[in-house]
């Protein structure tokens, strides 16, 4: 008897790796950065610190919120993704960024689509925005 191979996920949103905290998850993060900054170091007590992150994340959120939240670390192509992260801010073209993966323009924008659901160049205007947006929010620099 064949196993029913799981649909693909694929996210309706473009918000990739962002979500809200809430009240629960914004404590529990400044509790474990107060803690770092006072010197604890332990592995076992961030490992706990994490399952609870996760059960929180389980308790807190919809199915579809987590996914969009985890895809980008879940995706199906996880090298091909975390070069795109790493090296991205450094080109200003999507075919720069190619030639620098060693690959044609063609193969990387359909592995790029594939991955990411969106152009390179979609992608790029995007990630470009929510970069300055940080900016602006973290540092209050005049707009």
């Amino acid at each position: 008897m064949k196993k029913k191979r799981k649909k693909a996920y694929n996210p309706e949103h473009n918000n990739l790796g962002e979500l809200d905290m809430n009240p629960q998850i914004r404590q529990l993060v400044d509790n474990i950065n107060q803690a770092i900054e006072h010197g604890l170091t332990c592995h076992y007590w961030l490992e706990i610190k994490v399952q609870e992150f996760f059960l929180l994340l389980k308790i807190s959120y919809t199915r579809e919120k987590i996914y969009e939240f985890l895809y980008l670390i879940l995706s199906s192509d996880i090298t091909f993704s975390e070069q795109i992260r790493l090296h991205w801010k450094k080109f200003q073209t999507a075919a720069e960024l190619a030639a620098f993966l060693n690959l044609t323009t063609k193969k990387f924008t359909m592995q790029f689509t594939a991955v990411f659901g969106l152009t390179p160049y979609q992608w790029m205007l995007q990630e470009r925005a929510r970069s300055v947006l940080f900016e602006v929010k973290i540092n209050r620099k005049a707009i």
